[in-house]
């Protein structure tokens, strides 16, 4: 198993536990999956503010044994607010 770095958006999002969240989200090289961003739903956590429905973002991930994967070093390259709000 190797880290890929992708790009992606946002379907959704489901809060796991305190401070996990699993986002849906659909990827330029992987078409549609689930990752774990772990730590997301800390307060003062930076993926707190990037990991939210329809944002476009550049992410590593990483696969896990679950066949999800985990989200890592991710980047806001777009928010796609406008789509939220209707």
């Amino acid at each position: 198993t190797f880290m890929q770095r992708t790009e992606g958006i946002i379907l959704s999002i489901q809060k796991k536990g305190e401070t996990d969240i699993y986002a849906s989200f659909f990827t330029k090289d992987f078409g549609k999956l689930t990752a774990l961003a772990q730590g997301a739903s800390k307060s003062g956590s930076k993926m707190r503010s990037i990991i939210q429905p329809g944002y476009r973002i550049n992410a590593l991930l990483l696969p896990l044994r679950s066949g999800h994967y985990r989200i890592t070093s991710p980047f806001l390259l777009k928010s796609f607010n406008s789509i939220n709000s209707d």
